[in-house]
């Protein structure tokens, strides 16, 4: 008897195991087409995933409260069953579900979410009335091109539109080069002024009483220069030395003014406007974009 009651608690539980419902993924979208065209629609489609190596067909049908529109004319066996459910209750949601097939892996169950995705998005394409001819706005100031390209193509059999929109702007940013070669500019003027004078006074004759050196050393060198050579005897100099302390004051700024306003450039970029690129493409099943 407890023989019997064991085989029969087995025999329950392998039954209920076989009745257990495949798990589900789905999806919805909103449209305002009759259910009657979404289900022709969905019916007629024809969508294939590759799970874990192997193509699978879709096979959907679709249902209207309980009732049952259409069934697609895929092959029943190895295909990967959905359907599209609607109802009067909200006319306007479209439910698109897909039954993962028995020992799918996690990556072929990931693969198929993306098929139905794909596919919920193609019907919401096929099946959204086709908007009103508009004129594109007109192009920015900088845009340059044209701010929209249409371009009909044949996708599979089937047409499908590609936009382009060549109007998309991102900030970046660049070197600040006019400020780096102004800047780095004006030193080399100021030091090409001073290697004048210090190639004068290198191969001028008398003893200056300092190193002839001191007016090739930029930024200082002229002032270390003209406050430190030697007077000639019985010469009453000073207003000579102060007009050169005050010419070498001056090249000094033009030097310090070029290396402040390069310095500037190298450490603060400016920010200029790039035009991008962005490219949508509506293909049969599903959407592809670069952007």
């Amino acid at each position: 008897m407890r023989r019997g009651a064991f085989f029969l608690i087995i025999a329950v539980a392998a039954s209920a195991h076989a009745q257990t419902p495949p798990p589900k993924l789905w999806t919805q979208f909103a449209t305002t087409a009759p259910h009657a065209a979404v289900a022709s629609t969905a019916c007629a489609l024809t969508a294939n995933a590759v799970l874990d190596g192997r193509p699978m067909p879709i096979a959907l049908d679709a249902f209207d409260d309980a009732t049952e529109l259409c069934a697609s004319p895929q092959a029943a066996s190895l295909a990967v069953h959905g359907r599209v459910k609607m109802t009067s209750a909200q006319p306007s949601v479209v439910i698109v579900e897909l039954d993962v097939p028995p020992g799918s892996s996690e990556r072929a169950t990931g693969d198929l979410r993306v098929v139905l995705q794909n596919m919920s998005a193609d019907l919401a394409r096929r099946t959204t009335p086709a908007a009103p001819a508009f004129t594109p706005a007109p192009q920015p100031a900088f845009g340059g091109e044209g701010s929209e390209c249409r371009r009909d193509r044949d996708c599979a059999g089937m047409p499908c539109v590609e936009h382009v929109c060549t109007t998309a702007f991102h900030e970046t940013k660049v070197p600040n080069t006019p400020l780096i070669a102004g800047g780095f500019a004006g030193f080399g003027a100021g030091y090409f002024v001073q290697l004048i004078v210090a190639v004068a006074i290198a191969g001028a004759s008398g003893d200056p009483g300092t190193s002839r050196a001191w007016p090739f050393v930029p930024i200082f060198g002229l002032e270390a220069f003209s406050g430190s050579y030697k007077e000639a005897p019985n010469c009453d100099c000073d207003s000579g030395r102060a007009f050169a302390m005050i010419g070498s004051v001056l090249v000094s700024l033009i030097e310090v003014a070029g290396v402040v306003v390069g310095v500037a450039g190298l450490s603060i970029p400016r920010t200029k406007l790039m035009r991008g690129k962005v490219s949508v493409e509506f293909l049969p099943t599903g959407l592809a974009g670069t952007f």
